[in-house]
């Protein structure tokens, strides 16, 4: 894929910086805030779900991230190349995550455990799918920090506006 925008490693370099640099702002202005309203709990059984829900996304995911990078970056001047690619990276991730939805789902019908978690669990699921689908090993791969961190930003200043409303 021929970028004429090309961003230099310099200008990724910063804008990586400033996605990681936001994670930890608007966290450390959102924690307080989470905690006082939901109580310690409940964190901790948000924190719990998510840990479970973690694995499955490490599941559906197969190092695909890692590996989509590096084959990205290899064949991004080829546009052929570059769109098969990412077609069946694509569709690798759309067929685990469904097998990772399954086995979640199976869990929580068929294993007792995960009965007081079944709600949470059901609210959060849409973790697996939106990893997946958010794609950032083709972004990274192509060298475009730009789009990956307006992306994260703009999603964490939504969340953070919808707590404080």
């Amino acid at each position: 894929m021929k970028n004429i925008n090309k961003i230099s490693i310099k200008g990724n370099l910063i804008l990586n910086f400033l996605r990681v640099f936001s994670t930890a702002f608007i966290t450390v202005f959102t924690m307080p805030y989470i905690n006082r309203i939901l109580g310690a709990g409940y964190v901790g059984k948000v924190e719990y779900v998510y840990i479970i829900l973690y694995y499955f996304i490490l599941f559906s995911s197969l190092g695909i991230p890692l590996y989509g990078i590096r084959e990205v970056s290899k064949c991004r001047e080829d546009d052929k190349k570059l769109n098969s690619l990412v077609v069946e990276l694509m569709a690798i991730l759309f067929v685990t995550t469904i097998i990772s939805y399954l086995i979640l789902f199976g869990f929580i019908i068929f294993i007792p455990f995960f009965e007081p978690y079944k709600n949470l669990i059901f609210i959060m699921s849409g973790m697996v799918f939106l990893n997946n689908i958010g794609a950032e090993w083709y972004f990274q791969g192509i060298e475009n920090q730009k789009f990956i961190t307006v992306r994260n930003i703009a999603v964490k200043l939504i969340v953070f506006a919808l707590f404080l409303y």
